[in-house]
């Protein structure tokens, strides 16, 4: 899966999301994706909700910012909004910036260094072996930690809960989910004790399309059950 993730210069594929939102409930997303990695450029068109809403991404224009085109005739405007804001992050785990294979291989090396260190893979890391999902074969590969759980941590001065999380390779959202307090994903917690999960997640399981060695779905577990489920489609 690495070296696949890392031939990737420009690629398109549809993906599906159902993320476990605030009430306990699954927000389903689907959408097509272009993107190129080098420099980074995102496209993303929405299939639902809000069908034909386009979100463009271009860092060389603006880093904190993407352009939205809502789906209202020819002729209409885009309008800036916050990669972090509200109307961007509402129901949504993670940033537009954090489209397409990357943030997967992320989780996989976090969960390897840990294992190695620790000296627990064949107790993190277990090959299922090739089975037959939606019609393709895919390598069944599971990533389970049986220590996880939560820790107390005190933020650094202008440390935000994205750069926490990037700090400990752990889920964004599930910091929001932990601690009722912090409301937003730029909050700056410094100085401030919070909740995190000692890793990203209790369980990850990774269906790697045998033909592309590409993930075809991603399912995410945590002490309440389904966190994540992601689907790349049409690759």
């Amino acid at each position: 899966m690495y070296a696949a993730v890392d031939a990737l210069g420009q690629v398109s594929f549809t993906f599906k999301s159902l993320e476990r939102i605030e009430d306990n409930s699954l927000y389903v997303r689907e959408m097509n994706v272009n993107m190129q990695r080098q420099p980074l450029h995102i496209e993303l068109e929405m299939i639902k909700p809000n069908k034909g809403t386009r979100v463009v991404y271009d860092p060389a224009y603006r880093t904190t910012h993407a352009k939205v085109y809502v789906n209202l005739g020819i002729g209409s405007l885009p309008t800036d909004f916050a990669v972090l804001g509200g109307t961007l992050m509402k129901n949504a785990h993670h940033p537009l910036t954090a489209s397409g294979f990357q943030p997967i291989v992320d989780i996989c090396q976090a969960a390897e260094a840990v294992a190695h260190k620790e000296q627990r893979y064949q107790e993190i890391f277990s090959d299922k072996g090739i089975v037959s999902y939606d019609g393709r074969q895919c390598q069944v590969i599971e990533v389970n930690d049986k220590q996880y759980g939560t820790r107390r941590y005190t933020a650094s001065a202008g440390e935000t809960v994205m750069d926490i999380a990037a700090k400990f390779k752990i889920n964004e959202f599930k910091i929001l989910e932990l601690n009722s307090e912090v409301t937003t994903f730029s909050q700056t917690l410094g100085g401030r004790e919070v909740t995190l999960p000692t890793s990203y997640a209790q369980s990850v399981v990774l269906y790697l399309d045998v033909q592309s060695h590409l993930p075809y779905m991603v399912e995410v577990e945590d002490e309440k059950g389904l966190f994540e489920r992601y689907y790349f489609y049409n690759v």
